[in-house]
């Protein structure tokens, strides 16, 4: 069985063309929410998403609104974008961040950038691993900011994952 550790460092997230394309309810989202993004919430936190959340979300002008209750692809990359970095960020850090973006990006490559920079930034911290071509953080700087942010994000889960298990010995 993996640890924590291992689940964590080989995380996928589902990129742009691996979201559904059909129209979903709430629950429906909720349950894929949590089917990928579980693994960064233990047992004593709240879920990932409740449909509060994604209310709220939306009435922040965070996530775009649902078309007759009805969500889709860039409402789950959204969601999965907020889901991760309101770790980090404050909810208007993580709408600026959005701008910056889609200002840059279309959603799906915005949310596709978002996916590869979060596992790189799951195995630098919980492999150690250093060697990445075009890392420069002065590059592009809405890239420093995202990159910060999913380090940020990945050394949390690291230092959750380190005092859990010296709590257990």
């Amino acid at each position: 069985m993996k640890s924590l550790a291992e689940e964590i460092s080989s995380f996928h997230c589902p990129r742009w063309h691996e979201l559904p394309e059909i129209s979903l309810y709430m629950d429906q989202v909720l349950s894929i929410l949590e089917k990928n993004l579980s693994i960064f919430v233990n047992e004593n936190e709240e879920k990932v998403a409740t449909a509060a959340m994604i209310n709220n979300y939306v009435k922040q002008k965070i996530c775009i609104p649902p078309i007759k209750k009805r969500y889709h692809r860039e409402h789950l990359a959204y969601l999965i974008i907020v889901c991760i970095t309101k770790r980090v960020l404050s909810i208007s850090e993580i709408n600026a961040l959005l701008e910056i973006l889609l200002s840059k990006h279309s959603i799906a490559e915005a949310y596709d950038l978002f996916c590869d920079e979060l596992e790189y930034a799951l195995q630098i911290t919980f492999n150690g691993c250093t060697s990445r071509e075009g890392f420069e953080i002065d590059k592009e700087p809405v890239m420093g900011v995202l990159r910060a942010t999913l380090l940020a994000f990945a050394n949390r889960m690291l230092a959750k994952d380190l005092l859990s298990a010296e709590k257990a010995r």
